[in-house]
Formats: C-alpha cells, structure tokens, sequence
C-alpha cells in the first residue's frame, strides 16, 4: 500500500518536472506563417476592433475562391 503510493508521488512529481508549461498564445513559435498571423492578430487586439482585418481577409478569401 506504502509503496503503491510513493509511485503514484513520483510519477505526478516526474511528469510535472519533464513537461514544459503550455504557453498558449505566448508560445515561441517556429512557423513563420503562425508567427505572422500571430502578429497581425496581435496588432488587431491593440488597435482595437475597427474591423481593418476582418475586412482584408474577407477580401483575400473572395480573390482567393474566384480564381
């Protein structure tokens, strides 16, 4: 019984310590493509929600299925 529970310690104290915490949208990332719609999401949330963006990709998506 002891020793049942000493492993299941160590298994939670080993599994925390060898993952890295999830940083989410603070992620380094390595895809420029991911960064770069990281970035202009970002600017997005900063500049406030006039719907600049919103607009540019609709517009890129309709030019996108037309050819």
């Amino acid at each position: 019984m002891l020793k049942r529970i000493i492993l299941q310690i160590q298994r939670v104290f080993i599994n925390s310590y060898n993952k890295p915490p999830p940083l989410g949208r603070w992620n380094i990332e390595t895809c420029n493509k991911k960064l770069n719609n990281k970035i202009d999401l970002a600017n997005e949330d900063h500049c406030g929600t006039c719907g600049k963006y919103l607009k540019n990709i609709l517009n890129k998506n309709v030019k996108n299925n037309k050819m």
